[in-house]
Protein backbone atom coordinates (compact mmCIF):
# COMPACT_ATOMS: atom_id res chain seq x y z
CA UNK A 1 0.00 0.00 0.00
CA UNK A 2 1.19 3.18 -1.04
CA UNK A 3 1.97 5.75 0.59
CA UNK A 4 2.34 4.23 3.80
CA UNK A 5 0.30 5.77 6.95
CA UNK A 6 1.96 7.56 9.61
CA UNK A 7 3.50 4.68 12.30
CA UNK A 8 1.08 5.99 15.28
CA UNK A 9 -1.85 5.62 13.14
CA UNK A 10 -4.92 3.19 13.66
CA UNK A 11 -4.36 2.84 9.73
CA UNK A 12 -0.87 2.02 10.25
CA UNK A 13 -1.62 -0.97 12.94
CA UNK A 14 -4.11 -2.21 10.06
CA UNK A 15 -1.60 -2.35 7.62
CA UNK A 16 1.11 -4.23 9.83
CA UNK A 17 -1.42 -6.63 11.89
CA UNK A 18 -0.01 -9.90 12.03
CA UNK A 19 -2.84 -13.20 11.53
CA UNK A 20 -4.05 -12.81 14.47
CA UNK A 21 -4.32 -9.74 15.35
CA UNK A 22 -6.45 -8.77 12.09
CA UNK A 23 -8.87 -12.05 12.92
CA UNK A 24 -9.39 -9.79 16.06
CA UNK A 25 -9.53 -6.46 14.48
CA UNK A 26 -12.22 -7.57 11.68
CA UNK A 27 -14.43 -10.33 13.92
CA UNK A 28 -13.95 -7.99 17.33
CA UNK A 29 -15.80 -5.50 15.14
CA UNK A 30 -12.97 -2.86 16.10
CA UNK A 31 -12.69 -1.76 12.20
CA UNK A 32 -16.33 -1.40 12.48
CA UNK A 33 -16.45 1.07 15.58
CA UNK A 34 -13.40 2.85 14.26
CA UNK A 35 -15.32 3.80 10.55
CA UNK A 36 -18.88 3.52 11.17
CA UNK A 37 -19.12 7.13 12.56
CA UNK A 38 -16.67 9.12 10.00
CA UNK A 39 -15.33 8.17 6.61
CA UNK A 40 -12.86 5.20 5.92
CA UNK A 41 -10.09 6.04 4.45
CA UNK A 42 -9.92 4.64 0.37
CA UNK A 43 -6.63 3.00 1.57
CA UNK A 44 -8.64 1.38 4.27
CA UNK A 45 -11.51 -0.24 1.87
CA UNK A 46 -8.92 -1.44 -0.72
CA UNK A 47 -6.80 -2.94 2.04
CA UNK A 48 -9.84 -5.16 3.13
CA UNK A 49 -10.87 -5.66 -0.71
CA UNK A 50 -7.23 -7.26 -0.72
CA UNK A 51 -7.75 -9.46 2.00
CA UNK A 52 -11.10 -10.32 0.72
CA UNK A 53 -9.34 -11.72 -2.39
CA UNK A 54 -6.01 -13.10 -1.62
CA UNK A 55 -6.36 -14.56 2.49
CA UNK A 56 -6.35 -18.20 2.60
CA UNK A 57 -8.67 -17.85 6.19
CA UNK A 58 -12.61 -18.59 4.59
CA UNK A 59 -13.30 -16.89 8.11
CA UNK A 60 -10.97 -13.65 7.85
CA UNK A 61 -12.34 -13.43 3.72
CA UNK A 62 -16.04 -13.35 5.05
CA UNK A 63 -15.65 -10.87 8.21
CA UNK A 64 -13.25 -8.72 5.56
CA UNK A 65 -16.20 -8.77 3.17
CA UNK A 66 -18.93 -7.96 5.52
CA UNK A 67 -16.79 -5.22 7.16
CA UNK A 68 -16.32 -3.80 4.36
CA UNK A 69 -20.06 -3.58 3.12
CA UNK A 70 -21.57 -2.30 6.69
CA UNK A 71 -18.83 0.00 5.86
CA UNK A 72 -19.55 1.12 2.32
CA UNK A 73 -23.64 0.99 3.36
CA UNK A 74 -22.93 3.46 6.27
CA UNK A 75 -21.12 5.88 3.72
CA UNK A 76 -23.63 5.82 1.56
CA UNK A 77 -26.54 6.95 4.37
CA UNK A 78 -27.55 10.34 4.47
CA UNK A 79 -27.12 11.75 8.00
Amino acid sequence: MVPQPDKDTFEAKLMSASGSDLQELLCGGWILQRYLDKPCPSEVAEWLFQIMCRHRDQHIISSSFQVLCVILEAATEVR
